[in-house]
């Protein structure tokens, strides 16, 4: 299935980790921007449950982008000011065309 240019109507963020010392024998992380790429972004089922005595909401969600081989599980993307936590992202027909990615919304990032 090609990937036609008109449903990919949205932009993403690509964003990798930094994690630095936090100077308490510990690290923190910070995101930079890798690059900004048009996507199909469809959101998916949402939930909410309680994780350590705190309700989170959850969405699931599956971006489409043109294929990039730098992508990985340890990335993000930034949709509209939300982070998108990137569970899993495959080459569905293995023709190096698109790269279909699902995500997660909410809590830690």
């Amino acid at each position: 299935m090609t990937l036609a240019a008109g449903r990919m109507r949205e932009r993403v963020e690509i964003q990798a980790p930094d994690h630095l010392a936090d100077g308490a024998a510990g690290r923190r992380t910070r995101w930079r921007r890798v690059g900004s790429v048009a996507a199909e972004v469809i959101p998916l089922t949402g939930s909410s449950g309680v994780d350590d005595v705190v309700v989170r909401d959850s969405q699931a969600w599956r971006v489409t982008i043109r294929h990039r081989s730098d992508i990985t599980t340890g990335h993000r993307l930034m949709y509209r000011g939300t982070a998108l936590r990137i569970n899993a992202a495959v080459d569905p027909d293995m023709r190096r065309e698109r790269l279909v990615m699902s995500c997660e919304s909410g809590g830690p990032t």
